[in-house]
Parts: structure tokens; C-alpha cells; sequence
């Protein structure tokens, strides 16, 4: 089972955390996996990490989270 924004735990197996931009279920993720799939992001010379799997910003992926569950679905 998918939660907000594609993210959720499977439903054979509740310790799994689920992420939309994984390619595969071993994909390292900073949703699943924390700082172990973190790396600096070298392309840009900043000293902020990025997730390994997706190459987003942790704090963004969690702004993108946050806005889908708390704003207004309009139709």
C-alpha cells in the first residue's frame, strides 16, 4: 500500500518505506534508509546533501510531502 506523495510501507512487508522516485525496492532513499543515502551534491559546489537514489534535496522531498497532505485538494 502507497501513502501521501507515493510514499507508505508495503503491505507484505511494514518495515519497508516505499518512495515514488525509487527505480527499484533496493534503491538506497533518505525516506527509508536516513543519512546512509545521502551524499553532497558535487554538481552544484554546495555543502548540502542530496538523496543518492533520486538526487533531490532531503528538506525539499519533505516540503513536497508536507504540502500534499496539509493544502486543499482543488478540483
Amino acid at each position: 500500500m502507497r501513502g501521501p506523495g507515493g510514499y507508505g510501507r508495503y503491505d507484505d512487508d511494514p518495515k519497508h518505506v516505499g518512495c515514488p522516485r525509487a527505480r527499484s525496492d533496493m534503491t538506497p532513499c533518505v525516506a527509508r534508509d536516513g543519512g546512509n543515502a545521502e551524499t553532497l551534491d558535487a554538481a552544484t559546489g554546495h555543502q548540502h546533501t542530496i538523496c543518492v537514489g533520486c538526487g533531490r534535496s532531503p528538506a525539499d522531498l519533505l516540503r513536497e510531502l508536507v504540502a500534499e497532505v496539509t493544502e486543499p485538494v482543488t478540483t
